[in-house]
């Protein structure tokens, strides 16, 4: 797992010297919980690393599709935003308006499993 906290600003070029100071030629498979999968892949592109190499990442922007073909990314977990907001909504709703609190004060919104095979 490359550690991106310390980084303020990811991008492809300073993820690809992370990788190359820290990991190259010791792993096989990325995973990237941040977000920004797409970067992870164009770093490894960048490093000409073996396209053997395969990543698994967090959500699904539009940046992602030329590595989802290419089948870099191999899998991804990809959130509900829609279903958070509704949720969110519905649960304010009922506060304000009903004096009503959800049953438990975790409410889980399944993520979606997207397996590029």
């Amino acid at each position: 797992n490359i550690e991106l906290e310390d980084i303020s600003a990811p991008s492809a070029s300073v993820i690809a010297r992370a990788i190359k100071a820290r990991y190259l030629g010791k792993f096989d498979c990325l995973y990237c919980a941040t977000g920004v999968t797409h970067y992870v892949c164009l770093a490894l592109q960048k490093l000409k690393l073996s396209e053997d190499i395969v990543c698994i990442g967090y959500e699904n922007p539009k940046a992602n599709a030329q590595y989802i073909e290419n089948g870099r990314i191999r899998l991804l977990s990809v959130s509900n935003a829609f279903e958070m907001g509704r949720c969110a909504a519905r649960t304010a709703l009922d506060a304000l308006l009903l004096q009503k609190k959800p049953e438990n004060e975790t409410i889980y919104i399944p993520s979606t499993i997207f397996e590029n095979k």
